[in-house]
């Protein structure tokens, strides 16, 4: 093969490279990574129950912002007000009565306010609903997988409060 031949097959390549980088960068599309708080909110206390606060801790913390255990130090409060699980059968076995689907259901309330009580963020609810097949021939199995869904609701739920106080504007 030439060289002609090579920068041939390679300009369409790259102008379709640069293309699909430039729509992408134009509808604002950007890659998870590191988040960054509004405008004079600089630190962050969190009133959270012990797991979602690790998380949102050491997610924060990795972003290079700062977390404090004292209220008059923090910029902001990030209160989750409850969290919780629902279980719900979704279908069951026209022939034996027994349950075949769950749909399992994660809701937590949270909001921002002010180390002097004043409301950044006015309550928020995530609400998030995944279902699986209920084998009770596999109950070790299927508590493992209620498990693992349970993890990745909580995952995503932190991570849609850190988008949107990403987003927030005072």
């Amino acid at each position: 093969m030439d060289k002609s031949v090579k920068i041939e097959f390679l300009l369409p390549l790259i102008g379709l490279l640069a293309i699909t980088t430039a729509l992408l960068t134009g509808c604002g599309f950007h890659l998870r990574g590191n988040v960054t708080l509004p405008e004079g909110m600089s630190s962050l206390k969190i009133k959270a129950p012990t797991y979602l606060s690790n998380k949102l801790v050491m997610l924060l913390e990795s972003s290079g912002i700062t977390t404090t255990s004292d209220e008059k130090g923090a910029d902001a409060i990030l209160i989750v007000e409850s969290e919780r699980f629902r279980t719900r059968t979704l279908s069951v076995d026209s022939e034996t009565g027994k349950e075949r689907e769950r749909e399992l259901s994660y809701t937590i309330v949270y909001q921002v306010i002010t180390p002097t009580n004043e409301e950044l963020l006015p309550k928020q609810t995530i609400n998030l609903i995944r279902d699986y097949v209920f084998d009770e021939r596999a109950v070790l199995g299927t508590a493992r997988e209620q498990h693992v869904l349970h993890e990745e609701m909580r995952r995503d739920a932190i991570h849609q409060i850190l988008r949107r106080l990403k987003t927030w504007r005072p």
